[in-house]
């Protein structure tokens, strides 16, 4: 729906926002929208996968299994918390703008 109000505008709610900003506030919505939508997007962020060792047979004094990895793995934190600042921006747009969703 907004990608499309983008594509189709032909107004903008003025006062304060100009056409540019406007368009600009729409993008970020719309690409937040995408992004939440994408179940995947932090595997963009994976440096090195982590792996279960599933043959190990361990047991605690609790008599619990602890998880043993193979390969500890890697993540880019720093890239995904900056990534899902900007989702949280385009959701908050959304909530600040989302009356003046119209054409």
């Amino acid at each position: 729906m907004v990608k499309q109000l983008r594509e189709t505008t032909h107004s903008y709610p003025g006062g304060d926002v100009t056409e540019e900003e406007w368009n600009d506030i729409l993008e970020k919505i719309e690409w937040s929208m995408t992004q939440i939508l994408d179940e995947d997007w932090e595997d963009q962020y994976t440096i090195v996968p982590p792996e279960i060792d599933w043959d190990n047979d361990e047991v605690n004094e609790d008599g619990l299994r602890p998880i043993k990895w193979k390969v500890r793995g890697e993540f880019d934190w720093d890239g995904m918390n900056k990534h899902q600042e900007k989702i949280q921006e385009g959701c908050e747009l959304l909530g600040k703008w989302f009356t003046h969703l119209w054409d």
